[in-house]
């Protein structure tokens, strides 16, 4: 079975964003069924290499934005030249009283 990368050499490489388009450092990006695991980088970009063609899910996460799952396809000889957009989390605490 042909592998490929998911990103390639220069600019091109994915990206994770939030929806103003800013970069998402730190996340933890997956391919669940194959294990395969990255993190974003400050410029919210990443790199899965051997990751063969087909369809794929891939889970994004990171705090302070909510769980992103994307199916996507990849042919034998693709590279993934994809933004990722995420939503952020509102997280509201309980009320602490003190006396």
């Amino acid at each position: 079975m042909a592998r490929s990368p998911w990103a390639i050499g220069r600019a091109a490489r994915p990206r994770v964003a939030d929806s103003a388009g800013a970069p998402v450092p730190l996340a933890l990006v997956e391919l669940p069924a194959l294990g395969i695991v990255a993190r974003t980088d400050s410029a919210g970009q990443f790199r899965m290499q051997g990751v063969p063609g087909g369809e794929h899910v891939i889970s994004i996460r990171v705090i302070g934005y909510d769980l992103l799952v994307s199916q996507v396809r990849l042919g034998a000889s693709d590279t993934l030249e994809i933004e990722f957009e995420m939503g952020r989390t509102t997280t509201r605490l309980a009320t602490v009283r003190t006396t």
